[in-house]
């Protein structure tokens, strides 16, 4: 099989970005083809399928073929992304409550994690196969703010909760590095460990 690209394009105006669809592409930038029609953001891709955003609702899409995980997904960098086990992480919304799920799409069962002190904020990309990972924080005004890495079991239990204050910055089998600042702003990386205790 020939290696490709799997990318979303979307087109500015100001401020707004409007997704213009997804595409695939050869290494070499050649023959271009439309996948997914605009209005479709790339999430995540594996070889059980794509997973892409749509407003508050997360499509598998699979051999052209469509099935709705949620129509309560939260619109932030990335509410859902697949786990090394092939089960869907995602991140929902409902009646004012967010929370992390995992959700299983060869037999439709769901794990749903119990809420922590601070609000789901964004999935955390990661290669440990044993945990799932997302940051926390605080919400006002339209803005939030990292306060804390949610280390999560693949089980549907919370391993550990440590202060960040930063986004995701790299990756490894098991750690994660995350930059931030600290009171004095002064720059700050975090390393996680993936095997906590």
């Amino acid at each position: 099989t020939t290696a490709n690209l799997l990318i979303d394009l979307a087109a500015r105006n100001g401020e707004n970005l409007t997704s213009t669809g997804i595409f695939q592409t050869s290494l070499n930038g050649q023959n271009w083809n439309a996948l997914l029609e605009p209005g479709l953001t790339l999430l995540d891709q594996s070889t059980s399928g794509t997973l892409a955003q749509q407003a508050n609702t997360l499509w598998l899409i699979r051999d052209s073929q469509r099935q709705m995980i949620t129509d309560q997904l939260v619109d932030n960098t990335q509410p859902a992304q697949w786990t090394s086990d092939g089960r869907i992480a995602v991140i929902t919304q409902s009646n004012g409550l967010v929370q992390v799920s995992l959700y299983n799409p060869a037999d439709g069962t769901t794990i749903t994690y119990s809420a922590t002190e601070a609000q789901p904020l964004q999935l955390v990309s990661s290669k440990d196969p044993a945990h799932l990972f997302w940051s926390a924080g605080t919400c006002a005004n339209n803005t939030c703010k990292v306060t804390q890495l949610i280390t999560a079991n693949l089980d549907g239990t919370l391993a550990n909760t440590a202060a960040a204050s930063g986004e995701s910055a790299a990756h490894s089998a098991n750690r994660n590095a995350l930059r931030g600042t600290d009171t004095d702003r002064n720059q700050r990386t975090l390393v996680i460990d993936g095997q906590p205790s």
